[in-house]
């Protein structure tokens, strides 16, 4: 007998990896320290 596997399923799998993912890259990542760097140095993601 299959197992059907619904939306919610899928969404709570994917969401608890990305908290995983996420714990992880913040655990060793430094965050940039924008406010200090002129305007134009800065690049933005559109």
């Amino acid at each position: 007998m299959a197992v059907q596997r619904t939306a919610l399923d899928y969404s709570d799998r994917v969401r608890s990896f990305l908290l995983i993912l996420v714990g992880y890259l913040a655990a060793d990542c430094r965050v940039p320290d924008i406010h200090r760097k002129p305007p134009e140095t800065i690049s933005v993601w559109r």
